[in-house]
């Protein structure tokens, strides 16, 4: 009997343990060990989560509407709206008298509470951070820099801008924002003039330039296949090209800045702080802005994890300092395959490709791009996401152990590895002002009875 009863006690841990939310490090470790200290955190799915959206890979695609007039999926213009779950948190008011220990632990409550709110809203939330650490990078950059340089990627800016970010580094902090679409050699420059011009609708007072690190000829942007685009990526330029574009960005980005700088004590020195998404190309920017490569860059989300406060050449009378963030998740009101397909959510831990699949295949003509073939079993089944896999994994001798069936795991990687770099162009047009003006108009606010809109009657 005193067997069964520790048995029966054991498992009752099991299942507790079952239950209990698990974090782990973009990395696929422990969030509990000490070498994870400054990693990102992020909470793992449940298998039970997983085995059902991979089972749902088999069911036919259900094509949007922009996928059958050919043109790009427009943007969210809510997500330019302030929403008062998904937001970030911001560092508890504090003083100089305070001791470190107190506040810590009053930080430590406030993180806890904020994450409990966003894991409790009922709807699709994207997987966010979850570590304490790496937001306080994000607390002290705010609060050393004089002007915020925020990086997004150009395929879907307002995905990739915070809207809590930037109310708090102007209205909070009353502190300027340089936007900095990354990546614009991906897209063509109308796509380009087009949401620099809603963002500057979206967010007044907001300066918006563009970025790139790779020189390509105004008739290569967004156009081509998979392959072609491919070798445009892997294109070699000359050295004194490349420098020329960059050192011309460059130069608007720093004119942006000091424009925008609100301090008047006649202090001869600038502090430049760079936050954004990971994968966005902010080691990218930094590299550009220092002149000189101090920082790797990566393709994993995460990668740059330790804050850095670097010295950039400015004007013989001004000296700058870029204050590097980590690259941090916000938790947004979105689809969590539209993380995995922009490169937030580390790709060696996507557990299942079929929804992210299905999202990039429901919008783009993905079998033509990639010059597929049904499979033999399926010949009269319209696509879906298991049988593009599986079709690539053909194509490509992707198998499982010699003579195996088909791994389409690994092709479903290399279709969103492809997405990420820019081979495969997934980009979200803007949408019209009327549109952002209404989403700003109805702003989402919370009431004793739940979240709600302020609507105006005319």
């Amino acid at each position: 009997k005193q067997l069964q009863a520790i048995s029966d006690e054991d498992k009752a841990k099991m299942r507790e343990n079952k239950n209990k939310t698990k974090i782990v490090t973009s990395f696929g470790g422990n969030a509990s060990s000490q070498d994870s200290k400054l990693l990102s955190y992020f909470v793992r799915e449940a298998d039970a989560e997983v085995q059902k959206r991979r089972l749902r890979g088999s069911q036919p695609l259900e094509y949007k509407d922009t996928y059958k007039s050919k043109t790009w999926p427009k943007a969210d213009a809510n997500l330019s709206v302030y929403h008062p779950i998904f937001s970030h948190p911001k560092r508890p008011v504090w003083n100089s008298s305070e001791a470190k220990d107190t506040l810590e632990q009053r930080e430590k409550m406030m993180f806890e509470k904020w994450c409990k709110q966003v894991g409790k809203a009922n709807t699709s939330t994207t997987p966010f951070e979850h570590n304490l650490e790496v937001w306080r990078q994000l607390w002290r950059v705010l609060e050393f820099s004089d002007v915020v340089l925020l990086v997004a990627d150009v395929r879907y800016p307002f995905f990739h801008i915070p809207p809590s970010l930037v109310l708090e580094i102007t209205e909070d902090l009353k502190k300027g924002v340089v936007i900095i679409l990354n990546k614009v050699d991906l897209v063509t420059q109308d796509y380009v003039q087009k949401w620099k011009n809603i963002l500057k609708i979206a967010y007044p007072g907001v300066d918006v330039v563009e970025f790139s690190t790779r020189v390509c000829e105004d008739d290569e942007r967004g156009r081509g296949g998979v392959n072609k685009r491919r070798k445009m990526l892997h294109k070699r330029r000359r050295k004194d090209e490349v420098k020329s574009q960059i050192d011309k960005y460059v130069n608007r980005i720093i004119t942006s800045a000091l424009k925008l700088q609100k301090k008047s004590d006649g202090k001869q020195e600038i502090s430049f702080g760079l936050v954004g998404h990971p994968n966005v190309g902010k080691t990218s920017v930094l590299n550009a802005l220092v002149g000189r490569k101090v920082a790797s860059t990566s393709r994993t989300a995460g990668h740059t994890k330790h804050l850095q406060h670097i010295p950039i050449p400015i004007t013989d009378e001004i000296n700058g300092f870029v204050i590097d963030c980590p690259g941090l998740v916000f938790p947004r009101a979105v689809p969590r395959q539209l993380t995995e397909v922009m490169g937030l959510y580390p790709i060696a831990q996507i557990r299942e490709t079929y929804s992210a699949i299905r999202f990039i295949a429901e919008r783009t003509p993905l079998p033509y791009l990639y010059n597929l073939k049904k499979p033999d079993w399926c010949d009269d089944e319209e696509w879906s996401p298991e049988m593009i896999c599986e079709a690539l994994a053909e194509k490509k001798s992707y198998f499982l152990g010699k003579g195996g069936a088909p791994d389409v795991h690994r092709a479903g990687l290399e279709v969103l590895k492809d997405c990420v770099d820019g081979a495969l162009l997934l980009a979200f047009s803007p949408p019209s002002k009327s549109e952002v003006a209404t989403a700003k108009l109805h702003k989402i606010v919370q009431t004793q009875y739940g979240m709600g809109r302020v609507v105006t009657r005319g």
